[in-house]
């Protein structure tokens, strides 16, 4: 059994992997192609590799959130409105670029709303 468990291990870390990222096809493909031996070696890893030290609700605390694709996302260069309140909220330094920016830019939309009185 043990030649089998460390040639199903990478297989069990990769199939954790896909379920953690909600990829039901390759999932299912994996289980598809799989002897009876090996699947049964398959849940004698998985079982083996779940933390006993933590609660169900902590072990499927993942579940709760969907996964979410990384994001790419060009940051506004310093100099503008949106630099200047990225630093902020970050807690980042302020540029002087970044600060002539955000007085111009609160300075015009003061003035928008004068005008608009």
């Amino acid at each position: 059994m043990t030649n089998i468990i460390e040639r199903i291990t990478p297989i069990a870390c990769q199939r954790a992997g896909h379920v953690r990222a909600h990829d039901k096809r390759a999932i299912f493909n994996t289980i598809r192609g799989l002897t009876t031996e090996e699947a049964y070696a398959l849940v004698v890893t998985l079982a083996a590799m779940i933390p006993q030290d933590q609660t169900v609700r902590e072990l499927l605390a993942w579940t709760e959130q969907p996964p979410t694709r990384p994001r790419t996302v060009k940051l506004k260069p310093c100099g503008t409105h949106a630099a200047y309140a990225r630093h902020k909220t970050r807690g980042e330094p302020i540029d002087p670029r970044c600060l002539n920016a955000e007085r111009t830019y609160q300075r015009n939309r003061k003035r928008e709303q004068r005008g608009a009185a």
